[in-house]
């Protein structure tokens, strides 16, 4: 539920940047942090086996990242620069997660990974060379 909600923010994030509206992007990137922190926490109290839910969230976490990045470059470019938050707390998050998952479920996250960093380092070079 917590990644459904976050999830929302994000994407209400994304439109609120799209209308110049910096602080209602940074508000709804902040409710982002917060959730995707509480849903971490909520699988490390979990009982039992729970490296597919860890898996989940790690998966979730990579396309919330890629998404923003996809996004970025038909976002305005003065106000797109605020959903860095959101790469950096879903980083942080996810980092985390997958210092959990198993050496073999790290290694098939590999691509998906790859795909978010060379994304994002697009979408950073873009605002490097001002387009």
């Amino acid at each position: 539920m917590r990644l459904r909600l976050a999830r929302e923010r994000l994407a209400e994030a994304v439109t609120e940047v799209a209308r110049h509206h910096t602080v209602e992007a940074t508000t709804a990137l902040d409710a982002y942090a917060v959730l995707i922190a509480s849903a971490r926490e909520d699988l490390h109290a979990a009982s039992g086996d729970t490296s597919a839910n860890l898996r989940r969230y790690a998966e979730t976490l990579l396309e919330h990242r890629y998404i923003v990045a996809t996004e970025y470059f038909d976002l305005p470019r003065d106000t797109r620069p605020v959903l860095a938050a959101a790469i950096t707390a879903a980083a942080a998050q996810y980092t985390r997660t997958r210092a959990r998952l198993s050496h073999r479920e790290q290694e098939s996250l590999f691509f998906k990974e790859e795909e978010v960093r060379w994304a994002w380092e697009q979408a950073q070079a873009a605002d490097a060379q001002g387009l």
